[in-house]
């Protein structure tokens, strides 16, 4: 009896409950840390967060109504950030630009990776749509016997294309993480 008295007072009574009583009053224990935690920041953060989350802007560049690859993710996500970081956050109204070169090269940049995660990339997508032959309008008189070369190379320059652009924004996008901090 003295040592649970002795183990009380040096621990608690709370984290006695949780670490050294047995099983069916640990469990009291750890009611007890739930229902009333140590700090008002630990189950104030929990429910706060749930109610209304922090990065709901990723939502409206992230659709999850169809399957897709991670890898087709992080363009969205990364070209999103830009958008949120440019919109949002209005942060040219807010860079100092002080005369220093990096940051004008680096807003310049910032620009030219905007317009294309904004309408660029949604234009050169539509147009790869629209560049895969159209094979059910034809009649059989219309139709030509081309090589798959031929038929799809507007497809195959569209997505190098794309392809080109997104790997070198995404790389300035990661390369230049410490610019955008607002």
């Amino acid at each position: 009896m003295k040592k649970l008295i002795k183990d009380i007072k040096l621990l608690g009574s709370r984290d006695w409950l949780i670490c050294l009583a047995p099983k069916p009053l640990s469990y009291i224990g750890e009611l007890w840390d739930w229902i009333l935690p140590r700090h008002r920041c630990n189950w104030h953060d929990k429910i706060r967060c749930f109610f209304k989350p922090r990065q709901k802007w990723i939502k409206k560049h992230i659709e999850y109504n169809e399957w897709c690859d991670k890898v087709e993710l992080i363009p969205n996500f990364l070209f999103g950030c830009v958008i949120n970081y440019v919109d949002e956050e209005k942060c040219f109204e807010y860079l100092k630009f002080d005369g220093s070169l990096e940051l004008e090269k680096f807003a310049a940049e910032l620009k030219k990776c905007y317009g294309y995660a904004k309408n660029g990339r949604g234009d050169l997508e539509k147009q790869l749509d629209e560049a895969y032959p159209k094979i059910g309008d034809l009649t059989s008189e219309e139709l030509t016997f081309e090589s798959y070369e031929e038929k799809y190379a507007e497809v195959h320059r569209l997505e190098e294309e794309i392809s080109k652009l997104d790997k070198r924004y995404m790389t300035w996008i990661v390369a230049n993480k410490n610019f955008m901090r607002a």
